[in-house]
């Protein structure tokens, strides 16, 4: 039980975030139930060709309609430039524990 604040300028970012890691989810049960990927390759860095493989679910299946309007193109660019994958940057968000 508890409350979490967000602060008004973070609110956009955070809801992004959150649906996209939503997405994310989707396909990589998916993908494990179809035993296409281990639960190591999906919860790790991503491929380019798992990547590629996301981005064509993406566009194409019927649980994703509703999201669209979100773009992964830059998250994976960034992946490739060597920038942890924004899903692991939880600090992003102010969702990091520091003690």
């Amino acid at each position: 039980e508890g409350i979490m604040f967000i602060p008004s300028h973070m609110v956009e970012e955070t809801v992004v975030l959150a649906e996209k890691s939503h997405i994310r989810d989707l396909f990589g049960f998916q993908r494990l139930r179809e035993a296409k990927y281990s639960a190591t390759e999906i919860d790790g860095m991503w491929t380019d060709a798992m990547n590629a493989d996301f981005i064509s679910w993406f566009k194409s299946s019927p649980e994703t309609k509703e999201y669209q309007y979100l773009d992964f193109e830059a998250d994976i660019e960034r992946m490739k430039k060597g920038d942890p994958s924004f899903f692991f940057k939880r600090e992003r968000c102010g969702l990091a524990y520091n003690p």
